[in-house]
């Protein structure tokens, strides 16, 4: 879980994953990206309270991209069959995300992904995530509901599989799990969960700012164009 700012949503929403998995030994990873708010001492307070929580602090502010390949990386080597990638602004609701859970114990899949319904996102947002879609169909010739979803559980070994071709520095990584999972063949399932505000006083959070209906403001424009060039220039 990369968290950046969450202090306001993240003790609820850490209670209600524990409880929604609440016969299943839960180990949290959470990588506090230079939190300006007091993320990561209500982290510590959960942990205080007896929540298995591992709690990495990145030195500098990474963004996004970087912190959840990190927090992949503390996943996969904490000893656990099954990874979690979720992110920590409280978009889920917990007892949806336990289907993930439940669909990957069946045996059938090597990963599932968590697809969003019924988001109420600004047009510009909506289109980029068209754009996505349209993305992976290109490179892979699978379709994708939701490509660049930040909800998906993996197991253990495809995780490792996938960790092997996903730059570090990388600004989507969420995108080209996407492409590796249907490039290796890998077997995907899919939970349908809802998309909520995010928690807290700020339903839009603080990585973008404000932006209009129609138009993104500077800052997604920009992270939008430097995400091009990587995708462009990666080969996968």
């Amino acid at each position: 879980m990369p968290a950046w700012n969450e202090s306001e949503g993240i003790t609820a929403f850490v209670t209600e994953l524990q409880e929604s998995f609440c016969n299943t030994q839960v180990n949290f990873c959470i990588v506090n990206d230079c939190s300006l708010d007091d993320t990561e001492y209500k982290v510590l307070e959960l942990k205080k309270l007896g929540y298995e929580i591992s709690l990495h602090s990145n030195l500098i502010n990474l963004g996004h991209g970087p912190s959840t390949v990190k927090a992949l990386r503390l996943g996969l080597h904490s000893g656990t069959e099954y990874i979690l990638a979720i992110d920590g602004d409280g978009q889920f609701i917990g007892r949806e995300v336990a289907l993930l859970y439940l669909a990957i114990k069946s045996g059938k899949f090597d990963l599932v992904e968590g697809i969003r319904i019924n988001r109420n996102d600004p047009l510009s947002r909506k289109f980029i995530s068209l754009v996505t879609r349209y993305l992976i169909f290109f490179r892979t010739g699978h379709r994708t509901v939701d490509a660049n979803t930040p909800l998906r559980l993996y197991k253990k070994d495809s995780l490792a599989l996938l960790l092997e071709s996903l730059p570090s520095t990388s600004l989507i990584p969420n995108l080209y799990l996407s492409a590796l999972s249907r490039k290796m063949k890998l077997r995907i399932g899919f939970v349908n969960v809802s998309s909520i505000p995010r928690r807290g006083t700020n339903p839009i959070g603080t990585t973008w700012g404000k932006s209009s209906f129609l138009k993104p403001n500077t800052k997604l424009f920009k992270f939008c164009y430097a995400a091009a060039k990587e995708w462009f220039s990666f080969k996968a």
